[in-house]
């Protein structure tokens, strides 16, 4: 008996024995099975692994410049694909392909997801941020220049209305497009049901998804499709996208719009903007263009505005243009055709603008209404999908579509004017208003939020903005801070057009209005420069206002920089942003350096430094490159 238990139980340890051996040969053989997946492009630069959709990217250095997982919610990890070399790369998984074309264009590949599958379909690759910087995308509620600092998660990608910062999200001025530091760039096809999240939770990656969630109409199966390219540095990798997906600017801004602010009031009406823009010619303020404000259903009120044409007539014999701002929400008295508004009974003032016949009728009316009073132009505010997406007419399009529409109305009216959207739209001969900035210090939604949202919405074609009032968004009965009125003032003066409802000498402070004197000195002196900048941006696409790594893409110090810009490639401009600041720190990169303030010290730098300059409130800190070198 004992025998036989010592019998069986040597029996029962050989059986484990070779269970175990087993199984350490068949994972050495996945493992050299995995070793030996990778398919490349015919360089080597683009590698995909079958096995675990596993993708890389590498630079002519063969360093590996991007990494991810394709894929990532198509079912098993491991499969038998079906592989075709004619035109690239061609993967099935249970029905759902993967079309990887790697040839036709030695710097770009195109992914491309469908399905010939009954399943539930939503392909969704998600890329490592891994340790380079990443920007695009667009407007932000809460500004993150690089992207590595936000935390976006998983929702539709279209150009919403902006909402409280609670959660970060892209609001109005958006396109597909991620750049990496690494020299990678993502660029998404239009016709994908796009949903976008980046680093969500601190995951430290950026997914894309395709799925009809939130596009109502949207044909099924849904396609995830996009490009991936690479160059020498992001700048070269930004410039070749650009030019090849960007429309670039029909034409510049109007000289009158970067030479003279736009001046109003916060509320205004026809007794208070008459006694304004009086004083405003007695005190020789530049003021080009006076702003009525917002009057809805392309009506004056008449309480506010009894006699516009009288007033808009003597504002222009003084050489002052007049603008106004309108938007697509009608009152009920106004009579517009029903199949014109939107299909819910709340919102059933407003335009739907998908629709072509109401798009004809809007336009009309708004030329009607600039014919009536006189207006030199008309500022088109608001134009994001502000309401359930399910009330527009889409008929199956991208939502992006109402974008479109409604800027191009806004461009057929009134060229140079501002608008508060765009997608898609970068031809327009118009300039974009970001979102909303208010009166304090804050890098979420007052003035250190500013240069971020400016360089995110230049990197994606749009070189001509405006960033609202001097000194933010205020109520009437607010008197911004006087600090933070001037350090904002200092920061727009660089800016293509600048804007005032908060004037200098509402201090009543002999200070206020000689700081605001000395920083409109510099504007005047920056106009040609400014205007020749926006002239190359209708010839290249470049932006204005350019990220630091425009001027030196190999330095790593400027891919993180989002206190300090580029005025075109001459003018390095870094604002005091911070309250009762008495040293200020600023990085160089290698060149020689001429300080505009101050007594105009030159710096000769063989490489970047940071370098601390004293300043008061009224020291406007910015360079001139004497020597530029990448």
């Amino acid at each position: 008996m004992r025998t036989f238990y010592y019998r069986n139980r040597s029996t029962t340890w050989l059986v484990i024995f070779f269970v175990a051996l087993l199984i350490i040969l068949t994972s050495i053989r996945r493992k050299r099975s995995l070793r030996k997946s990778w398919s490349n492009d015919e360089r080597g630069l683009f590698r995909f692994d079958h096995h675990t959709r596993e993708i890389q990217v590498r630079n002519l250095k063969g360093e590996i410049i991007l990494e991810g997982n394709l894929g990532m919610n198509i079912g098993s990890s491991y499969s038998n694909p079906e592989e075709s070399t004619k035109d690239g790369l061609h993967y099935t998984w249970g029905g759902h392909i993967l079309q990887s074309i790697m040839k036709g264009d030695k710097n770009c590949i195109t992914i491309d997801w469908d399905s010939i599958s009954d399943e539930p379909f939503t392909p969704m690759d998600c890329f490592n941020l891994g340790k380079f910087y990443w920007y695009g995308g667009g407007q932000l509620n809460v500004p993150s220049w690089p992207l590595n600092k936000a935390d976006l998660q998983m929702s539709p990608f279209y150009a919403k209305v902006y909402k409280d910062i609670d959660n970060q999200h892209f609001t109005s001025v958006i396109e597909p497009y991620w750049l990496s530091s690494s020299g990678v760039a993502i660029y998404v096809d239009e016709i994908v049901p796009l949903h976008v999240s980046i680093n969500e939770r601190g995951n430290g990656k950026l997914c894309l998804k395709a799925d009809a969630e939130g596009y109502p109409g949207h044909p099924k199966p849904v396609h995830l499709k996009y490009r991936m390219c690479f160059g020498n540095n992001m700048k070269s990798t930004h410039q070749f996208v650009a030019s090849k997906y960007f429309d670039k600017p029909s034409e510049s801004l109007s000289s009158s719009m970067i030479r003279y602010p736009i001046c109003g009031l916060k509320s205004p009406n026809q007794v208070k903007m008459t006694r304004f823009f009086r004083s405003i010619v007695i005190r020789q303020f530049s003021c080009g263009h006076i702003d009525l404000g917002l009057q809805r259903s392309l009506v004056f009120n008449k309480q506010d505005f009894p006699n516009p044409k009288v007033l808009v007539k003597e504002i222009q014999a003084r050489k002052l243009k007049v603008t106004a701002m309108v938007d697509s929400v009608f009152d009920t008295k106004q009579n517009v055709p029903k199949e014109f508004l939107m299909k819910s009974n709340w919102q059933k003032n407003s335009l739907d603008l998908s629709n072509l016949k109401a798009r004809n009728w809007f336009t009309e009316k708004l030329t009607n209404f600039q014919k009536k009073f006189g207006i030199d132009m008309i500022r088109l505010c608001c134009g994001e999908l502000e309401y359930p997406i399910t009330e527009y007419n889409l008929g199956g399009r991208n939502p992006g579509i109402f974008v479109q529409n409604y800027a191009k109305v806004a461009a057929s009216v009134s060229k140079s004017t501002d608008i508060a959207v765009g997608y898609k739209t970068q031809s327009l001969p118009l300039v974009i208003k970001i979102a909303d900035r208010y009166p304090n210090w804050g890098k979420d939604d007052g003035l250190r939020s500013i240069i971020p949202m400016v360089l995110s919405v230049g990197l994606i074609g749009y070189p001509f903005v405006t960033i609202g009032p001097i000194g933010g968004k205020a109520e009437e009965t607010t008197t911004v801070d006087k600090e933070l009125y001037i350090r904002w003032m200092q920061l727009s003066v660089f800016f293509p057009v600048m804007e005032f409802v908060t004037y200098p000498w509402e201090y009543d402070d002999s200070d206020t209005v000689q700081a605001s004197a000395d920083i409109l000195d510099i504007r005047y002196m920056l106009w040609d420069n400014i205007l020749a900048i926006g002239k190359e941006s209708v010839d290249t696409g470049a932006p204005i206002v350019r990220p630091m790594w425009w001027l030196a893409p190999n330095d790593p110090m400027t891919h993180n920089l989002s206190a300090q810009f580029m005025l075109g490639d001459i003018y390095l401009v870094a604002p005091v942003m911070w309250s009762q600041v008495k040293k200020h720190e600023v990085y160089l990169p290698k060149g020689v350096w001429r300080e505009m303030f101050g007594k105009g010290i030159k710096h000769e730098l063989e490489v970047g430094q940071w370098i601390t300059f004293k300043v008061d409130m009224k020291t406007v800190v910015y360079f001139e490159c004497l020597i530029c070198k990448p």
